[in-house]
């Protein structure tokens, strides 16, 4: 699991990898004070998976999220 917190605004968005029977999957936990969301993306591959979540992770550090932990 991959954690990022927005110290500025409160919003967390945590990135967790699991796996169903056929393909890896992605789910996304994001949310604040206010509401929380859950998004599930399914992958053919771990390359594809890969990239994904690195774009993701660029994407976090760049609005200004820190990131907590990596496990």
């Amino acid at each position: 699991m991959i954690k990022f917190e927005n110290p500025v605004n409160g919003r967390y968005y945590y990135i967790c990898i699991q796996k169903d029977l056929l393909n890896p999957i992605v789910a996304i936990y994001k949310g604040g004070t206010q509401k929380k969301i859950r998004k599930i993306y399914a992958f053919e591959c771990h390359e594809t998976m890969s990239r994904f979540i690195a774009d993701m992770v660029k994407r976090r550090l760049r609005n200004g999220y820190v990131q907590i932990s990596a496990s």
